[in-house]
C-alpha cells in the first residue's frame, strides 16, 4: 500500500493505492482541505485613446515624413515646434524587434506629429510633418 498527497486546483488530496493481485487500485481519495475560491477577476480599465498633437502654424511647405516599414512607435524623439536638421532622430519604430531609427531628409520645423508612443503603423503612413 501507497499513499501520496496530491494537490489539484489549490485543494489537497490524500490518496491510498493499494497492491491487489499485482495491479494497482485506488482505495481511497480523500480531500483534506476546502477548495480555494479562486480571487475576482480585476477590473478592466481601458485606456482612452490620445488626441494627435495639433499641428503648429504652418508656413506654408511642408514635407511628410512616412514610414518605411510596418511597425510599433517605439519613441518619440521631437515635438511639435522643435527645430530639426537634416540626419536628426526623430523617432525608433520597432519591427520584428529591431528598432529602427527614422531621421529627418530636411532640414526644418515639426509643424505636426500623427502618432504616438506605442502606436501600429503600416509603410507609407504619415508619422510627422516639417515645415522647410
Amino acid at each position: 500500500m501507497k499513499e501520496y498527497r496530491i494537490k489539484v486546483n489549490g485543494t489537497s488530496y490524500h490518496v491510498v493505492v493499494e497492491d491487489v493481485n499485482g495491479v494497482s487500485a485506488v482505495t481511497d481519495v480523500t480531500p483534506t482541505q476546502a477548495p480555494i475560491t479562486p480571487p475576482p477577476a480585476p477590473e478592466v480599465v481601458v485606456a482612452q485613446p490620445t488626441a494627435p498633437t495639433p499641428p503648429a502654424a504652418s508656413t506654408g511647405e511642408g514635407f511628410a515624413v512616412k514610414s518605411p516599414l510596418p511597425g510599433t512607435i517605439f519613441e518619440m524623439c521631437v515635438q511639435v515646434g522643435q527645430k530639426v536638421a537634416v540626419g536628426q532622430k526623430l523617432l525608433v519604430i520597432d519591427a520584428m524587434k529591431m528598432e529602427n531609427n527614422l531621421v529627418s531628409e530636411k532640414a526644418g520645423t515639426i509643424s505636426s506629429i500623427n502618432v504616438n508612443k506605442g502606436d501600429s503603423v503600416v509603410e507609407g503612413d504619415v508619422l510627422m510633418v516639417i515645415d522647410l
